[in-house]
């Protein structure tokens, strides 16, 4: 069954986007050139004969592996298939979140798959929530893996700890990854307020049912979000730090403009708005007109934001101008 899903899933690709599955097939093609190129290598270092079976069995062992074990990169094996689903990916029309949950309660993502889907949300000027590693089952834990973590982008976000929360098929509380409740909370915000005004100081608690997996002291919590990482709390703390919801750039080594995930989503509003809003001109002749035309309608949109109070200076001159 999940073969005839992968099968399935191919199809559904070439059709909706022909180019990357040509491209995908390219690669696929060259990589096993090069795959048989070592392979006679290898052979020939070992003394034996290179013959052409010997190599399409060596080759299908290697890819029939390959498609049984997991990987640790997260780009072969049935535990992820980020490449594809960016593949996939590539024929939505739009989307603004993007969360790839594992496949098991007990697994991760792999790093390869996020970064691919780090770079495709870059792309289509979304955001991409990250979960947490299983490995990283204290504040400590995540600390010290921080120092090493690779992924590092205003494009992403991650909320700490894993949830507890009740699994309906084996009726019991399991351990699963926060991405979905991180989507669920933005999500909750937006329908209660603009994205512009999603309230900077907002605490991400959870929802009656739902707990995290692990408690994260105050000064963890400041440290951690040095690092981008926001914290999931099961209730309100006595004392707010005022610790506002972060984009996955480390403070450290950076000096973003995009720190701050309502400023980055702001942001991405207003790009993805104007990408939508003058697809017109693709159809039209580049005239004077047209750049006049184009121009009165970047400034009524930006003029209708100003006029909601979604910019901070004291007047429209201080916060856009358009050219």
């Amino acid at each position: 069954a999940r073969g005839l899903g992968e099968l399935a899933g191919g199809l559904r690709v070439a059709r909706e986007a022909p180019g990357a599955y040509l491209l995908a097939f390219a690669g696929a093609v060259a990589f096993l050139a090069g795959h048989f190129a070592a392979l006679t290598l290898l052979f020939s270092a070992l003394g034996l004969t290179p013959s052409l079976p010997a190599l399409a069995f060596a080759s299908l062992a290697s890819v029939l592996s390959a498609a049984v074990l997991p990987s640790p990169a997260g780009t072969f094996g049935p535990m992820e298939s980020g490449f594809a689903a960016g593949l996939a990916l590539e024929g939505v029309p739009h989307f603004n979140l993007l969360c790839i949950p594992p496949r098991g309660r007990d697994l991760d993502v792999g790093m390869t798959t996020w970064m691919i889907a780090a770079r495709l949300c870059r792309q289509r000027q979304a955001m991409l929530i990250v979960d947490p590693p299983a490995s990283w089952d204290s504040a400590d834990a995540a600390l010290w893996a921080l120092r090493d973590w690779p992924l590092h982008s205003e494009d992403a976000l991650m909320y700490f700890p894993r949830v507890f929360a009740q699994d309906r098929l084996r009726g019991r509380p399991e351990v699963f990854a926060s991405s979905a409740v991180a989507a669920g909370m933005i999500a909750r915000s937006d329908d209660a307020w603009p994205v512009w005004a999603a309230a900077e100081g907002e605490e991400a608690v959870l929802r009656p049912g739902i707990r995290a997996a692990i408690a994260v002291g105050e000064a963890d919590r400041a440290r951690l979000a040095h690092h981008g990482v926001n914290v999931l709390q099961s209730g309100r703390a006595p004392a707010r730090l005022g610790l506002a919801p972060r984009t996955l750039v480390e403070e450290a080594r950076t000096a973003s403009d995009w720190r701050f995930l309502s400023a980055r989503r702001f942001a991405l509003f207003i790009t993805n708005s104007l990408l939508e809003g003058t697809r017109w001109v693709l159809f039209e002749r580049n005239r004077p007109w047209l750049w006049a035309r184009v121009r009165s309608q970047v400034q009524e949109f930006l003029d209708a934001l100003d006029r909601e109070g979604a910019f901070v200076g004291r007047s429209a001159a201080e916060s856009y101008f358009v050219i």
